[in-house]
């Protein structure tokens, strides 16, 4: 499992890399506008494949983590309702902190000029 997850997080980074360095020689090159918007164009398409061939690279990870989490969501299911139930009043709860840290921030900065 960890050799997954260092070779999803190289990939992560190659495409990422692939991107921000196709998106800086395009920008920093000297060119016409309408050469520009070529190159980037080509540049969003070759982005396109990169992640087209991304994907298709992540299938079987994908594939077989669908296959090991299989059993544990219908275990979960299984449990239903009190597990849920116990899920839902965390998250209402994590949304009410939230909520009360946003309005505490209002009411802190409400009084002061931009």
């Amino acid at each position: 499992m960890c050799e997954k997850n260092n070779s999803s997080s190289f990939v992560n980074g190659a495409v990422l890399g692939a991107l921000v360095g196709a998106v800086f020689g395009i920008l920093v090159a000297p060119a016409s506008g309408s050469e520009t918007r070529r190159k980037l164009r080509d540049a969003s398409d070759e982005v396109a494949d990169t992640f087209e061939d991304v994907k298709i690279a992540a299938r079987p990870f994908i594939d077989d983590l669908e296959e090991k989490l299989a059993p544990i969501l219908e275990e979960a299911r299984k449990a239903g309702t009190p597990i849920k139930n116990e899920v839902v009043d965390k998250i209402e709860q994590l949304v009410d902190m939230v909520d009360d840290k946003n309005n505490l921030k209002k009411k802190f900065f409400r009084g002061l000029k931009r």
